[in-house]
């Protein structure tokens, strides 16, 4: 079937989901009920998941109700992964590409979206899921012949199935693999409806064991593809799918060109969530919330009780009501003990305390006192590793997809070998202080032995300056040749005596 899960991804899937809902925030966690809030059991005894015959919810579920609304999502995990995607990208990727593909730059995208966009998406998604995928296409594949190609991303949860087996020198190379491109679809003028489709991508010998009618027109050891739509259960027979070998001006690839794109590295096999431990930090802290909210709120909602009373209960409480209990009877409230709330609090703010820290110590890059810039950029390095893992296999991951985009328009290997991909590894923002250029000048006039060369070395490394050492004097020479002023003419020569003996000479 199609529709066939790898046992990666079944494993997998329930980590991704955690991850999606923690970052789409508390509308999405609250949404999931039971899922990340699991009832009481007195609300369970009481009818949770149940409604009365009215149609209105059993008193159980009107309960939970209740305490899931006073609960609240804090939102880590966003943040976090908004605050990384934002340090990583701060400073422009370095990208240079092969003639033939330099268009990508601007339009590498369906939605003709520059590279840089594209680069933030997966750098989302490496931290979110630890996984994304990366897929090389053409519109229309089988009918334009001038066709620029594209890159279209896969979530974690659309890459379901897949297989890399050993062909070239014992090394994987990916066989097939199969995308869910389910989503709504707009069917006549307005209307939306939500069609189940996949698309499998696999090498023309892989089709030939499901027995698909059209592979003598494939040709052997070529990329093929080909979207199977559900038809309510049922999937159209995959031996009738209609599978194409896209070409461009009559050049097919002999690679599946889809790039899985991990956190740590480019296999088919899934990460971990980098950010999966704040995730559930997140959810702990959500639930502890709706816990220490429930017994504040019984705080409030003492219960009056008359003992010994045997009329109905009076109409009224409080100021200025009056309530008569037989004598000997006894009339009092009855609340629910506040023994443990201070633990419950103190609890939920080492959780809180805990999750903040995470998320500063991932994001900050300075510090409180005075320190080197060495010494800044090791504590960066080393609270940042995760960044720098991140920024090198997604550089890594897009310079492959543009690998086979340039095949596929006809670059030659030199051309592709040649083709520069890097990210950003400097998460930090310091600049060292305008007193510390000061400094080296004046040991340098002290006697120091620095040149000129390594004071404007180090001037760039911390961002003083981005001008090479050459253009920096050039521009220098320029200023100074603008504030010269011009050199005074000399004054006229006073006439001669007559008496001079020069003029006798002349």
């Amino acid at each position: 079937m199609i529709d066939t899960k790898h046992p990666q991804y079944s494993e997998a899937l329930p980590d991704w989901t955690t991850m999606s809902d923690c970052y789409a925030g508390q509308r999405q966690i609250k949404a999931q009920g039971k899922t990340y809030l699991p009832p009481t059991s007195g609300m369970i005894a009481t009818g949770f998941g149940k409604t009365q015959a009215n149609g209105l919810p059993m008193p159980g579920q009107a309960a939970y109700d209740a305490y899931r609304m006073r609960a609240n999502f804090h939102e880590f995990v966003r943040d976090a992964i908004d605050g990384m995607v934002g340090i990583i990208h701060r400073k422009p990727p370095t990208i240079e590409l092969p003639a033939r593909i330099e268009m990508m730059l601007k339009n590498a995208t369906r939605a003709h979206e520059p590279i840089a966009t594209l680069w933030r998406r997966i750098t989302q998604a490496q931290l979110k899921h630890g996984r994304i995928g990366l897929l090389v296409d053409i519109p229309h594949a089988a009918k334009i012949k001038d066709a620029i190609p594209y890159i279209a991303t896969y979530d974690a949860r659309t890459i379901i199935n897949w297989d890399a087996g050993e062909r070239e020198q014992g090394r994987h190379v990916v066989e097939f693999v199969v995308l869910d491109e389910s989503g709504p679809r707009r069917r006549g003028s307005l209307q939306w409806v939500d069609v189940v489709a996949y698309r499998l991508s696999a090498l023309s010998e892989m089709i030939e064991t499901i027995g698909a009618s059209n592979q003598e027109a494939m040709g052997a050891g070529v990329y093929v593809t080909s979207q199977i739509v559900m038809d309510g259960d049922d999937a159209r027979p995959l031996a009738e799918a209609n599978f194409v070998a896209p070409a461009i001006a009559g050049t097919q690839l002999q690679q599946v060109p889809f790039v899985f794109v991990n956190s740590k590295d480019l296999v088919p096999e899934p990460d971990l969530p980098p950010l999966l431990g704040l995730g559930n930090l997140a959810l702990s802290i959500y639930r502890s919330e709706a816990d220490y909210r429930q017994s504040l709120f019984m705080q409030g909602q003492d219960t009056f009780v008359r003992v010994g009373a045997k009329e109905d209960a009076p109409p009224a409480l409080g100021g200025g009501a009056v309530v008569d209990v037989p004598i000997g009877g006894d009339a009092k409230y009855v609340g629910v003990s506040s023994s443990g709330l201070s633990e419950q609090r103190q609890a939920l703010e080492n959780d809180m305390t805990k999750a903040s820290q995470q998320t500063i110590n991932m994001l900050d890059t300075k510090s409180g006192s005075a320190e080197s810039g060495d010494a800044l950029r090791i504590r960066v390095a080393s609270r940042t590793a995760t960044l720098s893992s991140i920024v090198t296999t997604g550089a890594q991951g897009l310079k492959d997809a543009l690998s086979h985009a340039a095949r596929w328009m006809g670059a030659s290997e030199s051309e592709i070998e040649a083709m520069v991909v890097e990210g950003n590894t400097d998460f930090s923002d310091h600049q060292a202080e305008p007193t510390a250029l000061g400094a080296l000048m004046s040991a340098v006039a002290s006697g120091a032995p620095l040149s000129l060369k390594t004071i404007h070395d180090w001037a760039r490394d911390n961002e003083l300056t981005t001008l090479s050492f050459e253009e920096e004097m050039a521009l220098i020479e320029g200023e100074m040749s603008e504030r010269e002023p011009p050199a005074p003419e000399p004054p006229p020569e006073p006439p001669l005596d007559p008496d001079d003996p020069r003029r006798t000479a002349a």
